[in-house]
């Protein structure tokens, strides 16, 4: 999904897969982590569900926090 800023977001949801109960990122990284600019990457595992965000070119970067994690 597209976020109200200029970025990215996604959700996922973990329930009945072996990454539910698996600790989770807490990911805040960039020169910008105000989320007001191009530069920032968030991810978060809260309970059963994965929230990552980012700036506008930071998506590969995102999704290759996301897949490190579930490897």
């Amino acid at each position: 999904g597209n976020c109200d800023n200029p970025g990215w977001l996604f959700k996922f949801e973990l329930a009945d897969t072996v990454y539910e109960d698996i600790p989770g990122p807490d990911i805040w990284l960039g020169d910008d982590v105000t989320e007001d600019g191009p530069d920032w990457i968030f991810l978060k595992k809260d309970g059963s569900k994965i929230e990552g965000a980012c700036g506008p070119m930071k998506l590969d970067e995102l999704i290759g926090e996301f897949r490190a994690w579930v490897n």
